[in-house]
This record gives structure tokens, C-alpha cells and sequence, in this order.
């Protein structure tokens, strides 16, 4: 089986037209983001708050209406979490219910995007359709260990259940995007077939920890279900055997992402008219080496397919000397920005550079040393910065010590 904004519309305005406009149909999208779990002891996360937040404003820059986007997530005070969305806590039931509401409102034509950001795990398969003989399970915040009486994970969600719900969407010919951040995330919607790393926290409960006996035996010899068929592409963190990371991204670990979300985010920002296939390519690219390893994957037919929204350039607000946009939207350091009035303006006045970035906000500097031209509310990226010169025998920087 294949595997499986008030805020924001304030400090990044896309100039493209909305999706509603451009033929596309519709994008419904469901993110959902655990990073508190009720019963799971010392199993709570840092990252997927963020990588809600960050996720949803890059498909609201991809004209995505705020409206059409569901957030379940266990940090909903994240201050970047854009406003005008349905969010909920993700606990089995919201996520399940989520999912359903989006098989009634999608229509022909449309797209649907399910991501998940969380604790993966595995469990023994008790239908008999894996190969490998186990299920790829996802956590909910609501999660408990293994239930003998029922012979599985309590509230967890099961590879299989993903799966015939992407089906049944898909049977309708509405588009289906699937992208997870977790553990395990290789195998998510397909049935085919410990420990941190130094420097980040792995995404992963281990099945002793949910209480998962040793000898419970997989079924064998059960009906493996028909490949899905339609439009369909899925991105994964990190292959069925590797373990996907969240690391800090500022010097205070107050803030940390999923270092494949926010490795596919600035890609998204950055190729806005790339193929699925080449945004994947980019992606793994900028992916962790070394003890923290994850080689990102994906399948589907939409590989091929460029993907939805593509947006024009984005203005972004100016206030006190500072683009309020920093390293999560793609800015660098010598980057040119044409200074507006207005965000809809269309004759600029005047230029400047971005003179330094933090991960949120970043300085502008006129060339002549003098005062930003008066009246400048909003920058637009005229020129990106220049790539940074080679430096010969430098050694290959290190990521910040952290947990996943």
C-alpha cells in the first residue's frame, strides 16, 4: 500500500491572486501539531506548536484562506499562529473529526493537506496487511499505552486508518497532500514493506514505552489492500528506519522546529514555482548530516506536479527600521528591498538592504548610511542576497546542542 492569519496577513502580504482565482480549485488543509501528551510521561515536545505556526503561514502566503485551514495544536498560543483558522487540540477524537469534515467539504477538483508534526511509533499489525508485520503509528496528545482488551495503542492513529481515508478522498478525484514529521513517518500511509542523537530529540516513542508486550505476534497471510489510485503526493521526514529530529533555532532554545519542517517551509518560500519532486530535492538538501541524519522521502503521482499557490512577492511590514520577517521567511543579509508606502503601492520610495537578520525581524540599511525614506511600511525583496563565498578548509558548522 502507498505510504504515507491576522497575524501574518498584518507582517506578510502574498501578491499573487488566491487559489479560488487560478483554476486550482480550493486547498482545505488540516494541521495538526502535539507536543503536550496527557498520559505519556516525559514524552512532550518542543517543535510542533512551531511547526504549525510556520506551516500554515506558508500556505496562507500561498493564498490558502486562513478559513479553509484546521489547527489542531497543544500550543495554540504560539504568537505567529495566524488568526481566522478553525483550531482545536489534537486529541484522537478532533483529529478524527477533522478528517471527516474535510471528506464533506472538499469537492471535485480540490485539494486536501493533512500534516502532522509529533511522536511516531510502531505496533504489532493485527490484520495481517503490512509485510513487515507492524502498523506505523501516530500519537495524539491524548495518546495511552497498549490496551490488551483491544489489542492496540489506545487513541493512537493507525498507518491503515490514514490511508483509507486518503482513499476515499481520492476516490472522489480531490488532490491529496500528506506530510509528516515524525518518526517513522517512512511508512505512514503505506503498508509496505533509540535514544536521542547528540545534538537534537528524536520524534519517537519507543514501543516498550507504551507498553507494547514482546510477544504479542503480528497476524500473517491478511488482505493486502490495492495500491490508492488518483493525484496524490506524500512527504516523509525521514525513512522507516531513520528517526526525525527537532532542533532549537535560537540561542535561548526557546523556539525549536522539526528540522525537516522548517527545512521544506524555506524551500516552499524559495522555489514558489518548483514541482513537489524538486521542492523535496531542495529540502534534503538542507537536511541535517552526521548523528542527527534524516534523508527525507516521498512517492505519488503529483511528484511531478507543481504545486499549488504559487505566490508573487511578498511585501512585508516595516516598523522602527525593522522588516518584521527574519531567517523563518527567508531573509539573508544583503538581500535589496524596494520600500512602499502601501501594501498594494505600486512605484516604491526608495531602496534599501537588509543589513542583519534574526530569526523574526531584520534590519534594514539605507546605502547612503542615512534615514529610511519617510513613510516606509512595507519591503519587498528586489534582489535576494548573494551566496556566501566558499571558505577554504572551514569545517562543516555544527547545529546547536538540543533534543528531539
Amino acid at each position: 500500500m502507498q505510504r504515507v492569519i491576522a497575524y501574518l496577513m498584518v507582517l506578510v502580504l502574498p501578491a499573487g491572486a488566491a487559489l479560488s482565482a487560478t483554476g486550482e480549485g480550493r486547498v482545505h488543509a488540516l494541521l495538526i501539531g502535539v507536543g503536550a501528551y496527557l498520559y505519556l510521561d516525559d514524552a512532550d515536545l518542543d517543535g510542533p506548536g512551531f511547526d504549525v505556526a510556520l506551516m500554515a503561514q506558508v500556505l496562507v502566503e500561498r493564498g490558502v484562506a486562513p478559513g479553509d485551514i484546521t489547527a489542531l495544536t497543544t500550543a495554540p498560543d504560539v504568537p505567529d499562529l495566524p488568526g481566522g483558522m478553525v483550531t482545536g487540540l489534537p486529541t484522537r477524537a478532533a483529529i478524527m473529526a477533522g478528517m471527516d469534515r474535510l471528506v464533506a467539504e472538499a469537492a471535485p477538483g480540490d485539494t486536501v493537506l493533512f500534516y502532522f508534526s509529533g511522536h511516531g511509533s510502531q505496533a504489532p499489525d493485527l490484520d495481517g496487511d503490512e509485510m513487515g508485520g507492524l502498523d506505523e503509528i501516530f500519537l495524539p496528545m491524548d495518546a495511552r499505552g497498549w490496551s490488551g482488551a483491544t489489542g492496540q495503542v489506545e487513541n493512537a492513529i493507525v498507518d491503515d486508518e490514514l490511508r483509507e481515508w486518503a482513499r476515499a478522498l481520492l476516490a472522489r478525484d480531490i488532490r491529496f497532500v500528506g506530510i509528516l514529521d515524525a518518526c517513522h513517518a517512512g511508512t505512514g500511509f503505506r503498508a509496505l514493506g533509540d535514544g536521542d542523537a547528540p545534538m537534537g530529540r528524536a520524534r519517537l516513542v519507543d514501543p516498550a514505552r507504551l507498553g507494547i508486550p514482546a510477544d504479542v505476534a503480528p497476524v500473517a497471510g491478511g488482505v493486502v489492500p490495492a495500491p490508492l489510485s488518483g493525484e496524490f503526493v506524500f512527504l516523509y521526514s525521514a525513512h522507516s528506519d531513520q528517526r526525525s529530529f527537532e532542533f532549537p533555532v535560537d540561542a535561548g532554545a526557546s523556539r525549536w522546529h522539526g528540522s525537516f519542517t522548517l527545512a521544506l517551509t524555506q524551500v516552499l518560500r524559495e522555489a514558489p514555482r518548483a514541482t513537489w519532486e524538486q521542492i523535496l530535492f531542495l529540502t534534503r538538501g538542507r537536511m541535517t548530516r552526521g548523528p542527527g541524519a534524516q534523508d527525507p522521502g516521498g512517492e505519488g503521482p503529483m511528484l511531478q506536479t507543481t504545486v499549488f499557490g504559487a505566490p508573487g512577492p511578498a511585501r512585508m511590514a516595516v516598523s522602527g527600521g525593522m522588516v518584521q520577517a527574519g531567517l523563518l521567511h527567508g531573509l539573508a543579509a544583503g538581500a535589496e528591498v524596494a520600500l512602499f508606502d502601501r501594501a498594494d503601492a505600486e512605484v516604491p520610495l526608495g531602496h534599501a538592504r537588509i543589513a542583519g537578520v534574526e530569526m523574526m525581524t531584520a534590519a534594514l540599511a539605507t546605502h547612503d548610511g542615512g534615514a529610511l525614506p519617510a513613510g516606509a511600511a512595507w519591503a519587498e525583496v528586489v534582489t535576494p542576497a548573494p551566496p556566501p563565498p566558499p571558505a577554504a578548509g572551514a569545517a562543516a558548522p555544527r547545529r546547536p546542542a538540543g533534543r528531539r
